[in-house]
């Protein structure tokens, strides 16, 4: 859905040179389908790989994962604050100039 409405987006913003053909949409939608499709039949986790999200927020265990934890709160294991101060200061260095 986010990629038909970006498409449609580009489509109205640029040139249409500049964008994906109809054809290309819907070949790209039916092999995204596809695969969605196969990985409900045959993968090992069925429906689960989609609803991942929902099981990791309602479990008590999942939510401890210090990476997914805000840095203002406090965990004692493992501890984050590499993960943020690494993440933090990758951000700033966006700001800098070429």
């Amino acid at each position: 859905m986010f990629y038909v409405l970006g498409w449609s987006l580009l489509r109205y913003l640029r040139a249409a040179s500049c964008t994906i053909t109809f054809a290309q949409l819907c070949s790209t939608g039916s092999v995204v389908a596809m695969a969605c499709l196969t990985t409900l039949i045959f993968g090992p986790l069925g429906i689960d790989n989609f609803t991942h999200g929902e099981k990791i927020a309602g479990s008590a265990a999942f939510r401890m994962v210090a990476e997914w934890i805000p840095p203002y709160r406090v965990v004692d294991f493992p501890p984050a604050w590499p993960f943020w101060t690494i993440l933090g200061t990758s951000v700033a260095c966006l700001g800098l100039p070429r």
